[in-house]
């Protein structure tokens, strides 16, 4: 798992990244150790879930949690509401509260950036 994750750039690029499991995408995901930008680690996600989308739909409450929005660019942040992976998350049962959460953390990072300056 080390090396997956001193290369995840290079590894969540390759065709084998998307055949993984869940568990081992989060395990990527939720590393504090990821030397990638957020902006990487969402197009990781969205690449994953995309090959599957269907048999895929129940990751994304374990797998969006784990994404650091708030770290995101803040243009980014601020047209979250047009993201696939939160769209899709959405709409699944419970998953309302769940994305309003990760939206909710950004709108909150974005007015103590505002007010710091």
């Amino acid at each position: 798992m080390g090396y997956a994750i001193e290369h995840f750039a290079a590894v969540s690029r390759d065709a084998s990244f998307l055949s993984l499991p869940c568990d081992t995408v989060a395990s990527l995901i939720g590393s504090d150790e990821l030397p990638v930008q957020e902006p990487d680690v969402v197009s990781a996600v969205r690449s994953w879930f995309e090959h599957d989308a269907a048999g895929r739909t129940g990751a994304l409450k374990t797998l969006v949690p784990l994404v650091r929005w708030p770290l995101l660019p803040v243009e980014v942040q601020k047209a979250l509401h047009a993201e696939p992976l939160l769209k899709q998350l959405m709409a699944l049962d419970n998953g309302v509260e769940l994305g309003i959460k990760m939206l909710l953390e950004c709108n909150s990072e974005l007015r103590e950036r505002a007010a710091r300056g």
